[in-house]
């Protein structure tokens, strides 16, 4: 409920052009990284290595098909990504494609760039100092740029200094937007028996909230006014609305003709068109918009709603494009592909790649895969552990439910298996993506190896969580057992007075000092 200080935004304002979205945009530009960090915004679905991998194998398909097109590439394929966050989906594409163009005996930096974008300032400041990056920012297959999908027409690339116009691409852009048509403004339109109605809302907050909190309480009156035809100036967008007003009988439509036009403009940047890679909620067909009620607002954080797919493949279609839908139904998570440009029919390989992911190799599939092994983490065995793992290409998200059954076994596991343990363990490492949350990973794979007899590589481990989080008298000592394990006494008494001079009540640092004969 709001309090008594809340205000009116004004209105009744049209959906698209509500208080809503500048709020939305507030919250990202608020929260900047900590929106991922502390999962208000929910997106391990589209972060994790499985899914970005098939992403990847997408994206190598339709670059072979460029070449057998074109014969050889011009230039590196600039791969875009839409409202980046975090960064974790494209570490695990990036990596993904590394390998891929390895395999295919490509040099990668001729292969593809990746350039991640975000409206906010602090987000991209993060993304560009992530030590995951670092490397693929100097061999110069990653760069960021800010991007308003709303406002902007160009990339304006940090790293490089290069701006991307229209027209400055010589091959099509790649663009990757998960979960993003939710997030950006859509029109509300009412329909019933042939008539329209345009749905405009009138939208109370607190002003002595962040965006969130007004996000979250805010008030929403929704009302409906006759529209004044043609709603759209753009001329597909008007002539599906048409289509729409002819055969839907009732219904309350979404319509994303800001999403549309994102499109449009990007296309523009490349003289060969546009592919468009997406994972997001809503509807793809038709007759499902039929009877459909009134769209649920909803609130994580940020707030989304479902977004007419359907709609976008149309106006694809419409255009001379092709769009590629999936054959199963699932209202909450459909990963479709849009390509604009006028050898849009002609990625055979992509498109055979868009149909395995989507038929045998659904990403979803392994998201819903995922929760249920969450569930039942404890009662696998270590043999089972190790292959879920190794399926899931080292998925840290996953690999994190097995650590407590991994520690309290720890000492029933033969030479061979801690061997292979071990082995894993850097694996899983090399796969994770630190965004400083509140699991300190590196510290607990220390424990880990530190119970397995691992002593050397809990050390590096040790150093690992040092790096991210900071030093504390418990990973010192642990450190510091380490150490005399090792026969290397001097460095354990090293950390131990570390420990006393920060902490000098600690007995237990003591006492282990007075047993190497060392009174402070």
């Amino acid at each position: 409920m709001l309090d008594s200080k809340s205000v009116h935004s004004g209105g009744p304002e049209r959906f698209s052009e509500s208080v809503l979205w500048q709020l939305q945009q507030d919250y990202f530009v608020q929260k900047g990284i900590d929106a991922w960090r502390l999962r208000e915004v929910p997106n391990y679905i589209v972060s994790n290595p499985v899914f970005a991998g098939r992403y990847a194998e997408m994206v190598w398909a339709f670059l072979q098909d460029k070449v057998s097109l074109e014969g050889t590439l011009p230039a590196p394929i600039t791969i875009c990504e839409l409202g980046a966050g975090s960064g974790e989906f494209a570490f695990h594409f990036i990596r993904r494609m590394i390998r891929l163009c390895e395999n295919g005996q490509q040099d990668i930096t001729a292969a593809f760039r990746y350039v991640l974008t975000d409206i906010a300032d602090s987000t991209l400041s993060f993304l560009k100092s992530h030590p995951r990056f670092r490397s693929w920012i100097d061999k110069g297959i990653l760069d960021v740029a800010r991007f308003d999908v709303l406002q902007d027409t160009q990339l304006a690339l940090q790293v490089s200094g290069e701006t991307i116009g229209p027209g400055d691409l010589e091959n099509p852009l790649v663009l990757i937007a998960n979960y993003l048509f939710d997030s950006i403004p859509q029109d509300l339109i009412r329909l019933k028996n042939g008539s329209a109605e345009m749905g405009s809302v009138s939208v109370s907050f607190s002003h002595e909230s962040d965006a969130a909190a007004q996000l979250k309480n805010c008030s929403i009156t929704y009302s409906y006014q006759p529209v004044i035809e043609p709603i759209y100036s753009e001329p597909l967008s008007e002539r599906l609305f048409q289509e729409y007003k002819t055969v839907l009988k009732d219904s309350y439509l979404l319509f994303p003709g800001k999403g549309w036009q994102v499109l449009q403009k990007l296309e523009q940047l490349s003289v060969k068109g546009l592919l468009l890679l997406s994972a997001d909620k809503g509807i793809t067909r038709m007759d499902q918009l039929e009877g459909h009620p009134l769209p649920e607002i909803q609130c994580h954080g940020s707030i989304s709603m479902p977004v007419n797919i359907h709609a976008l493949a149309r106006l694809t279609e419409i255009s001379g494009g092709v769009s590629l839908l999936p054959e199963k139904e699932n209202f909450d998570f459909n990963v479709f592909a849009l390509v604009l440009g006028d050898q849009a029919g002609k990625h055979t390989a992509f498109e055979s790649a868009y149909n395995t992911v989507t038929g045998f190799a659904d990403p979803y599939d392994y998201y819903l895969n995922s929760k249920h092994l969450r569930s039942i983490a404890n009662s696998l065995s270590l043999k089972e552990m190790i292959s879920t793992a190794i399926q899931s290409e080292y998925d840290v998200h996953l690999f994190v439910y097995f650590l407590p059954n991994l520690l309290s076994g720890s000492d029933q596991f033969s030479d061979v298996e801690k061997k292979n343990l071990a082995l894993l363990i850097d694996k899983v490492w090399n796969a994770y993506y630190p965004l400083g949350e509140k699991l300190d990973l590196g510290y607990q794979l220390g424990c880990l190896l530190y119970s397995i007899l691992e002593y050397e590589a809990a050390l590096r481990y040790f150093q690992y969580s040092v790096g991210i989080y900071g030093a504390f008298t418990g990973i010192y000592y642990n450190m510091a057992l380490c150490h005399e394990l090792l026969g290397q006494k001097e460095q354990a008494i090293e950390l131990l007075q570390k420990i006393m001079a920060s902490d000098p009540s600690n007995k237990i640092a003591f006492e282990k000092l007075r047993q190497f004969g060392v009174s402070r």
